[in-house]
Parts: C-alpha cells; structure tokens; sequence
C-alpha cells in the first residue's frame, strides 16, 4: 500500500483539528511554508509559522477535476458528504486529520 505524505502551514503552535471542517494539505512543503507565512497585500504575515505533515494511503484518494468543487469541500455545509480525502493538483483536503504531527518551527522576519 503507497503512501502519501502530506504538508499543512499554520499560524497556530498547538494545531487540533476543528470537528465538521476539512483541512487542506499540500503535497509541496514550500507550499505549505507560504501558506503558514500568510503574506497579505498590506505586507503584513504572521510572525511564526508551523508545519505540520501527515501520512495517507494514496487508495483512499478521491480526485476532484475542478477547483471550485474542491475549494468548498471542506466547508461545515458539505462537510458530510465529502469524501475522506479530497485532491486537486497538488492540494488536498482531509475529512479526519487526526494524526498530524509538527515537523517543522520558524520565526519570520521580513523586515
């Protein structure tokens, strides 16, 4: 059985997974890393950022061919039908991330 590892950028040190939500994850840990950074418009970002990784088995992989579809998915109002792992390109969405593990810690300084 293939594996998949997976990578999810946080602001959040002690990350829980929220009930009823899906979590988006990244196959790219560089992905991972610019999501946890947060950059905004007004050059604003989050100052510490945390990624995680979690490991899935690529048969339980439900491919979805369009990014609208996928990028609602893991909404509380679709959240019962989703399938237990969601993937568009290179991201993913989680129905239960349970088992996530903290892989990596950085301070940002963009100044």
């Amino acid at each position: 059985m293939a594996t998949i590892k997976l990578y999810h950028g946080s602001w959040m040190k002690n990350l829980k997974p929220a009930e009823r939500i899906g979590m988006y994850f990244s196959l790219n840990i560089d992905e991972a890393r610019e999501f946890a950074l947060c950059l905004c418009d007004d050059g604003s970002y989050n100052k510490e950022s945390y990624i995680y990784s979690i490991e899935i088995n690529e048969e339980d992989v439900t491919v979805i061919e369009d990014f609208p579809t996928f990028d609602s998915i893991g909404n509380a109002e679709n959240y019962k039908n989703m399938p237990e792992v969601a993937n568009y390109e290179t991201w993913y969405c989680l129905k239960n991330a349970k088992n996530i593990e903290l892989v990596e810690y950085f301070t940002n300084n963009l100044d």
